[in-house]
C-alpha cells in the first residue's frame, strides 16, 4: 500500500544490484556478478530512459550516465558554478527501492576523490515539482548503493549538493542506476458489501495491493475519495434499489469497479417491518397467555422508528404495560 507516496509490497523479492565491479581490464570496466534483479521481475528503470540535466560539458551529456556503460567517455560531466542535477523521465510509472551512484573511481588511477559527494535521490509526478526521498553526505564510494522505502515515481532526479570530496566546481557521474518494477493498475476491491442500518447505508470492502485511494460512487454520484476501506452512506436514500460501486485508485489508474445493490424501503415498507419485529417483554413467570405484572413495551424499534403505545382495555392493560387484574367474584 501507498503511505504519502510510499509502497509497501506484499512481498519483497531479493535481489542484487548489477554494478561494475573490479578488476578493469586495459581501464574498461568489467561488469561481473548474476543479475537477480531482472530474474526476480525487478529493472534498471532508468535504463537507456530520456535523461536532461543541469548543464554538461561536451562530449558528457546526460545521457551518458544511463546508457549502462562504464567506458571512461560513457559519463556525464558538468563544470560549472550553480546547480548540478540529472534527472530522468521513466515514460511510465514505478515502485522504486533501491539506487546506485557510480563515479569516476570505480576506474583505475581516478579513485582520486573526484567520485560525488553528497547528493539527493528525488522523486516527481509531473518533472518539476520534487520530493526528496533520500540524501547522502560525505560519500567516499565509488560504487554507492542503497536501500530505500519503495516510492512510486513517474521521475527521478540525482541532485548534487557537492560534486566531489575537494569542490562543488564539477561533478561527473559513470552510471545511475534505480531498480523497481512497473506500477500496475490495482484490481477491484474484494468482498464489497453494503448493509442497511437504520438511515444509513453501511459499505466495506478488502484493500488492495497498489491502491493509493479508493473511490465510492452511488447511482453515478460520488460520494467518498479517500484511503480507508469502509463509508457510511448517511445521505438521503431515494426509496428504491441503490447500486453502489467502490474502485481502486492509485497513479497508474481505476480498477474495474465492484458492485453492490441495496434496497432502500419506503417510510411504509419500513414502519411494517418495524411493526413485525415488536416483541412484548414479559415478567418472570408471564407468558402471552397469562399476565398478572407490568409488561415492558419498547419504545424504539427497527430502522430507527419510535414506537407509541396506546391499549384498547385500560382498564386491564394500562397504555404504560402495567397489568390489572381483574377481582375474583364468588356465588
Amino acid at each position: 500500500m501507498l503511505e504519502g507516496n510510499n509502497f509497501t509490497r506484499n512481498k519483497l523479492k531479493p535481489y542484487r544490484l548489477l554494478v561494475p565491479l573490479l578488476p578493469f581490464l586495459g581501464g574498461a570496466a568489467l561488469l561481473i556478478g548474476t543479475n537477480e534483479a531482472n530474474a526476480a521481475g525487478w529493472e534498471n528503470v532508468v535504463l537507456n530512459k530520456p535523461a536532461t540535466s543541469s548543464g554538461y560539458s561536451q562530449p558528457y551529456e546526460p545521457g551518458k550516465a544511463v546508457d549502462g556503460s562504464c567506458e571512461p567517455t560513457s559519463r556525464w560531466y558538468q563544470a560549472s558554478n550553480g546547480e548540478k542535477w540529472i534527472q530522468v523521465d521513466l515514460r511510465d510509472w514505478y515502485i522504486v527501492d533501491r539506487y546506485g551512484v557510480a563515479g569516476m573511481g570505480i576506474l583505475y588511477g581516478w579513485q582520486d576523490q573526484r567520485d560525488p559527494y553528497s547528493f539527493r535521490l528525488q522523486t516527481s509526478s509531473d518533472g518539476s515539482n520534487w520530493v526528496t526521498v533520500d540524501a547522502v553526505q560525505n560519500n567516499g564510494s565509488s560504487n554507492f548503493e542503497k536501500s530505500i522505502a519503495p516510492v512510486t515515481t513517474r521521475y527521478l532526479r540525482l541532485y548534487i549538493d557537492q560534486g566531489n570530496a575537494r569542490n562543488n566546481q564539477w561533478a561527473s557521474i559513470m552510471e545511475f542506476a534505480a531498480y523497481g518494477e512497473r506500477l500496475p493498475v490495482p484490481q477491484a476491491p474484494g468482498h464489497f458489501t453494503g448493509t442497511k442500518n437504520g438511515n444509513t447505508v453501511e459499505l466495506s470492502w478488502d484493500a488492495v495491493p497498489y491502491a493509493t485511494s479508493y473511490k465510492v460512487i452511488r447511482d453515478s454520484v460520488t460520494l467518498y475519495t479517500g484511503n480507508l476501506t469502509q463509508f457510511i452512506d448517511t445521505s438521503a436514500l431515494p426509496p428504491g434499489e441503490a447500486l453502489y460501486t467502490v474502485q481502486a485508485v492509485n497513479a497508474k489508474g481505476e480498477s474495474t469497479p465492484s458492485e453492490v445493490k441495496v434496497n432502500i424501503l419506503t417510510d411504509a415498507e419500513r414502519v411494517a417491518q418495524a411493526k413485525a419485529a415488536l416483541a412484548l417483554g414479559f415478567a418472570p413467570g408471564d407468558t402471552a397467555d397469562l399476565v398478572s405484572q407490568k409488561l415492558t413495551l419498547p419504545l424504539a424499534g427497527l430502522n430507527d422508528t419510535t414506537v407509541g403505545w396506546s391499549s384498547d382495555t385500560p382498564d386491564v392493560i394500562t397504555n404504560e404495560g402495567g397489568c390489572h387484574t381483574p377481582a375474583l367474584r364468588f356465588g
